[in-house]
């Protein structure tokens, strides 16, 4: 959701919830710690099933990617700032909709409170960041 909101001498120009791909993870990391030879069979049945899955990843079936906030802002004298939560990334893909909506909500928690700190903003600018990144997170 983007849009723009004056509050003061600064312009919330927009206020979002970004989604991305994640190129940098690997399911090999963590689907790669069982053994198809383990001798028990419940292990054997876990290293068959993340054998599954990091082949439907290779067949992009489904992939990683990452959910962060991010607001810029524009002030009455000419300057320009973007600002954005650090975000979690590493997600499947194929996560529950919930999930993504509940870090988003922790996305963007997090950049208001960064935002707190940020002298040049005011309180008035902070809250209406909170209003809108509140919205975004409402409508994923």
């Amino acid at each position: 959701m983007e849009t723009t909101h004056r509050v003061g001498g600064v312009r919330i120009v927009s206020a979002s919830i970004e989604r991305e791909y994640d190129n940098d993870s690997d399911p090999k990391d963590y689907l790669e710690q069982y053994s198809l030879d383990d001798p028990d069979p419940e292990i054997a049945g876990y290293a068959k099933a993340d054998a599954e899955r990091l082949e439907a990843w290779k067949n992009d079936v489904w992939s990683f990617e990452g959910i962060y906030a991010r607001v810029f802002f524009e002030g009455d004298d000419g300057w320009k700032m973007e600002v954005r939560s650090l975000g979690l990334w590493g997600i499947e893909s194929d996560s529950d909709d919930a999930y993504f909506a509940e870090v988003a909500a922790e996305e963007a928690e997090q950049l208001v409170e960064d935002l707190k700190g940020c002298r040049t903003l005011g309180p008035g600018v902070v809250a209406e960041v909170d209003r809108m990144l509140g919205a975004a997170v409402a409508n994923l």
